[in-house]
C-alpha cells in the first residue's frame, strides 16, 4: 500500500530529475511538484487511466470556454507500477490565502469580488450534453436524469461510510437526513443544468502580486459535477468561514449575491451548507477539523428551523 506508493514515487521523482523541495502541494488524492520551468508533476495516489482520460475531456472542455483565467489541463498521463502521474501547465501566483495579506484593503476587496465573479463563467460552461451529476469517470461516480435524485444519492453514498459515527454525534442523525432528502425532493425539483466546481474557495483560487485572480483549481471527479449553480455560490460564502482572513466577507458576498440571484439565495445558502455537512462528513476519515465543522453544522438547531419554513 502506503510504503509501496512512496518507493514508486521516489522513483518517478528520479526519473524525472525532481527534488523533494519541489513539492509544491499534497492533497487527499495526489502530491504537486514543480517541473521544469512552466509545468507541474502530479502524482496520484490513487487512479486509474479511464479516470484520468476523462478528467482531460472535462478539462479541456473547460479550457474552450474563454475563461479570464486559467484552468487546470493535463498536457500528459504516464504510469510507473500502477501509479499514474500526470503533466500540466503550471499557473501564475500563489493560492489567494498565501498571497492575500500582501494587498492593501482596497485590493482585497475588489479581488474577493473578482473571486465571486468567476463564478458565473463557470456557470457558462456548455455541458447539456451530460446527465446530472459527476462527469469524470471516478470510483465514487453517481448520475441522474434529476438534481435532486444526484443530491440524495451522493449524501447516502458519503454518510453510509461513516454513519455509526455521526449516528453518535449527531443529534437524531436519521430523521434529519429524512428531512433533508424531502426538502430536497421539492426545493430543488426544477434547477437547470450548470457546470459546478464543487469545490469552490479561497484556497482553489490562484492570485498575483498585482491583486488579480490568474487561476481556478481543481475541476475535480469527486466534486465537480453538473448541477445547479446555487451550490458553487454558496460553497464560495460559506467556506470563508475557514479562515479568519476572510470570513469578514461573508456578509457583503451575501448582500451581492441576493443582488444578483433574489433574495431566495440566501435559503439556498442554509439548504447547501447542510448538503455540504453531508457530503463531506466522510472527512471523519482524513481532516477531523472539517468533520467537526461538519456536524456543528448538522446540530445546529436554528439552521434546521430556517431551512423548513
Amino acid at each position: 500500500g502506503m510504503v509501496n506508493f512512496e518507493k514508486n514515487k521516489e522513483h518517478i521523482l528520479k526519473s524525472l530529475k525532481i527534488s523533494e523541495d519541489s513539492l509544491l502541494g499534497k492533497g487527499v488524492e495526489s502530491y504537486i511538484y514543480a517541473y521544469g520551468s512552466n509545468q507541474v508533476l502530479r502524482i496520484l495516489k490513487q487512479g486509474s487511466i479511464d479516470y484520468l482520460k476523462s478528467l482531460r475531456e472535462l478539462q479541456l472542455l473547460i479550457s474552450k470556454s474563454n475563461f479570464s483565467v486559467k484552468t487546470p489541463l493535463i498536457t500528459k498521463i504516464d504510469e510507473l507500477n500502477g501509479i499514474f502521474y500526470t503533466f500540466e501547465e503550471r499557473f501564475d501566483g500563489q493560492n489567494l490565502s498565501k498571497i492575500f495579506k500582501l494587498f492593501t484593503d482596497e485590493e482585497k476587496k475588489k479581488i474577493m469580488l473578482d473571486y465571486f465573479d468567476l463564478l458565473r463563467e463557470i456557470a457558462n460552461v456548455d455541458i447539456r450534453k451530460f446527465d446530472f451529476g459527476q462527469i469524470a469517470k471516478t470510483r465514487d461516480k453517481i448520475s441522474c436524469n434529476k438534481w435532486s435524485d444526484f443530491v440524495c444519492k451522493k449524501v447516502e453514498q458519503k454518510t453510509s461510510q461513516v454513519a455509526q459515527r455521526l449516528q453518535k454525534d449527531v443529534i437524531d442523525f436519521k430523521g434529519k437526513l429524512k428531512v433533508f432528502n424531502k426538502l430536497a425532493s421539492t426545493k430543488l425539483d426544477s434547477v437547470e443544468k450548470s457546470l459546478v466546481h464543487g469545490d469552490y474557495f479561497y484556497d482553489n483560487v490562484m492570485a498575483n502580486e498585482n491583486a488579480k485572480i490568474t487561476g481556478i483549481l481543481d475541476f475535480s471527479g469527486w466534486t465537480t459535477v453538473v448541477g445547479d449553480f446555487r451550490l458553487d455560490v454558496s460553497g464560495a460564502i460559506i467556506f470563508l468561514e475557514h479562515s479568519q482572513f476572510f470570513v469578514n466577507y461573508q456578509k457583503p458576498l451575501t448582500e451581492i449575491a441576493k443582488g444578483r440571484y433574489g433574495e431566495d439565495i440566501e435559503y439556498y445558502i442554509d439548504f447547501y451548507r447542510l448538503y455540504y455537512s453531508l457530503f463531506l462528513s466522510d472527512s471523519y476519515l482524513y481532516l477531523r477539523p472539517l468533520y467537526d465543522w461538519c456536524v456543528e453544522n448538522l446540530n445546529n438547531k436554528e439552521l434546521w428551523k430556517r431551512v423548513q419554513q
